[in-house]
């Protein structure tokens, strides 16, 4: 992803588009959009003892109900996009980080 296309993503996660168009989406998408969790955790065999890092985690369409199964969740993604994340954390244990994943190193 170049600079300005991850620039353009942050600029769409300041409107006040849904999560679903947020995540590059359209909102006919949105049920099967539900769906993509269980498949990430039944292709991963997600449990509890796992740690789950979701680069490009968006607002958290995926990152959310997953983070109910595995031990410790987080996740990575632009300055605003993170902050539209935050707004649908109450009270979780998700661990956010911002930053474009070309140059953001998690050690």
């Amino acid at each position: 992803m170049s600079r300005t296309s991850f620039e353009n993503y942050g600029r769409l996660a300041a409107s006040d588009h849904h999560h679903t168009v947020i995540a590059g989406r359209y909102l006919n998408q949105l049920v099967a959009e539900k769906l993509i969790p269980l498949d990430v955790m039944e292709k991963l065999d997600l449990g509890p003892k796992d740690s789950l890092l979701e680069i490009g985690c968006g607002t958290g369409n995926i990152l959310i109900p997953l983070s109910f199964i595995a031990g410790s969740s987080s996740g990575l993604d632009h300055s605003s996009v993170i902050g539209r994340l935050a707004e649908r954390l109450s009270g979780s244990e998700i661990q956010c980080f911002m930053g474009n994943f070309l140059d953001t190193y998690l050690l």
